[in-house]
Formats: C-alpha cells, sequence, structure tokens
C-alpha cells in the first residue's frame, strides 16, 4: 500500500504543480495580449498570433492537468478523508472542470455537433451573445475557460492544497 500512495500523491502532486504552471502561464500570456491590444501599432501581427497560439497550447494543457490531478485525487479519496474532503471541494468549486477539458479535448466532435455533452457546449451569457466550451472570456480580472471555469480562482484553490499533498508525500515512512 505504500508504494500505491507514493505513486498516488506523487502524480497528484505534479499535475496540481502542472495545473499551477500552465495557468499561470495562461495569465502572463493574457498580460501580454492586454498590451499587444493596446499598443497593436507597436507590435506585428505576427507578435498577436504567437501570443494567441502559446495561449491555446497552455490552456490545453491546463485543463489537461487539472483533470489529471483530479483523476489522483480520486484514487487517494478512498484512503484518506482530509484527500476526500479536498477532492469534494475541488468538484464543488469547479463543478465543469471535467466538462470544459473534455469539450476542448474532443473540439472536433463538439464543432461538428456530435459531442458526448452537446447540449451542454452551448451558453447564453446573458442577453449578450453565446458561448462554447472551448472559448475564452474576459470579466473584468476573471480568466474564464469556456465561460465556466475560472483560471485564476483553480490556480488559488491548487496553490492552496499542493502543500498539503507534498507535507503527506514528504511524510510517508517507508
Amino acid at each position: 500500500m505504500i508504494l500505491d500512495q507514493f505513486v498516488c500523491l506523487n502524480h497528484t502532486r505534479i499535475w496540481i504543480k502542472s495545473t499551477i504552471s500552465e495557468g499561470n502561464s495562461i495569465m502572463k500570456l493574457h498580460d501580454r495580449n492586454m498590451d499587444y491590444m493596446n499598443n497593436l501599432f507597436k507590435h506585428s501581427l505576427e507578435y498577436g498570433q504567437d501570443i494567441y497560439d502559446q495561449t491555446f497550447m497552455h490552456r490545453h494543457f491546463f485543463l489537461i492537468s487539472a483533470a489529471k490531478a483530479r483523476d489522483w485525487l480520486i484514487e487517494l479519496a478512498d484512503v484518506d478523508m482530509e484527500l476526500k474532503e479536498i477532492l469534494k471541494t475541488l468538484d464543488d468549486k469547479f463543478p465543469d472542470l471535467r466538462d470544459v477539458r473534455n469539450m476542448n479535448e474532443h473540439d472536433i466532435s463538439y464543432y461538428k455537433g456530435k459531442g458526448h455533452k452537446q447540449k451542454n457546449f452551448h451558453k447564453a451569457v446573458g442577453n449578450d451573445f453565446i458561448t462554447d466550451g472551448t472559448s475564452i472570456r474576459v470579466e473584468g480580472n476573471d480568466y474564464l475557460i469556456g465561460d465556466r471555469l475560472n483560471v485564476q480562482h483553480v490556480i488559488d484553490y491548487f496553490t492552496q492544497i499542493y502543500p498539503i499533498i507534498k507535507a503527506k508525500l514528504d511524510n510517508i515512512d517507508y
């Protein structure tokens, strides 16, 4: 059981760390994009395209990392009540994490109208417009993927739980 516990905790730690790193990269790129948008004549179109491309890639790995961290927490939840509570809080705070990840991972199917949860793909935002599960929307300081998953909030929560996972890993008795 110790090896299983070590493997599960270590994988959870790695995926949490990856989520935080990818999320921070997204936010730094967002700041670069805002500078680009505010100074269009200062930068080339290629510069703006590069920001978009990098953000697209980091967003993909952010979603994969967050979902993998959740998957590994599920493995630990049966043997550790504190981690079971962390998983419950994660699911309560980010109920759309799995769906947004799946919509982005299987975007071709969703764009063709054949996604697993196709009816949830589009989301009305008030009376103003409709977004989809792969869209990015910035509302004030909130950077939203699929108009459902707040990147900063995920970073904050994963930053909060990282030391707990790390301490449990460091305290395994071999």
